[in-house]
């Protein structure tokens, strides 16, 4: 219940709320030793801290989650803490590392076929590439994710990719 709580304060907005509704999720899913429900709750615990820019804490939640997944075999949520941790190193400007993990990522997601995903990790290929000046690449990996978020529908992926082509040409 906490868990889900915590999403649907995350997406209303409200960062606070969210943080301490996935702790008390953390807290439940360790007092019965479910590790997965630990992997996802330190999962959204580093989206939420990621949201509310406190890189090092959201680096630490994810990883926290990456471990616990490596642990299970479980190839997604590895794949999307790497994902996630790409998007925190380049909000502090690690473009190699950022770049590194995304590429990791969408082989990953590539593997599985997981077509949304791969849009997101050609976004933040893309975001490396623009804010290290290679424009024309940029724009061609921003592309590539919009065509693949109106593959799979998500509307919400298209328009953080239209957001971040946009900052391209600003």
């Amino acid at each position: 219940i906490e868990q889900n709580l915590g999403i649907l304060s995350n997406v209303q907005g409200d960062l606070d709320a969210a943080c301490s509704h996935y702790l008390k999720s953390l807290d439940a899913f360790q007092s019965v030793s479910d590790s997965r429900g630990c992997g996802m709750a330190y999962h959204n615990l580093g989206m939420a801290y990621a949201d509310r820019e406190k890189w090092q804490e959201a680096e630490a939640f994810f990883e926290s989650s990456r471990e616990i997944a490596e642990s299970l075999g479980d190839d997604h949520l590895q794949a999307l803490c790497a994902l996630n941790q790409a998007e925190v190193n380049h909000a502090c400007g690690a473009y190699e590392n950022a770049m590194s993990r995304a590429q990791s990522a969408l082989r990953a997601f590539e593997h599985m076929g997981a077509t949304i995903d791969k849009s997101d990790c050609y976004r933040v290929i893309g975001m490396v590439y623009r804010d290290t000046a290679r424009h024309v690449l940029a724009e061609a990996r921003f592309i590539s994710a919009r065509a693949l978020a109106v593959e799979s529908g998500s509307a919400l992926s298209e328009a953080e990719i239209c957001r971040e082509l946009a900052l391209l040409y600003q």
